[in-house]
């Protein structure tokens, strides 16, 4: 399961990981390319996550393991400001949930 660490305007979904820590990835951006990946995680805390693009907590990519592969049995829980009945979007950042949701 793919979740994001919540902005404080955003649904807070760290109960999910509390609950399933080893079933859930957060998102981690290259603010080069503007590409995502998601990581598991040990801790909610630093070093495991630490401020990234926006300032939103991520994890580092030596996090325990990269998740890849992601198949239509996964659950992706995207952020967003608005969504419609068409499954439209209107998010706050560069496209970067997009991108990763387009490779899949």
């Amino acid at each position: 399961m793919a979740v994001f660490y919540p902005r404080d305007w955003e649904v807070n979904l760290l109960t999910l990981w509390q609950q399933r820590p080893k079933a859930c990835g957060f998102p981690k951006t290259h603010s080069k390319n503007w590409e995502m990946d998601f990581y598991l995680v040990d801790s909610l805390k630093s070093p495991d996550l630490n401020p990234g693009v926006g300032g939103i907590l991520e994890p580092k990519e030596e996090s325990i393991k990269k998740l890849v592969g992601f198949t239509s049995k996964d659950i992706i829980l995207v952020p967003g400001l608005v969504f419609d009945r068409e499954g439209g979007r209107v998010g706050s950042g560069k496209g970067v949930y997009d991108r990763f949701l387009s490779r899949y």
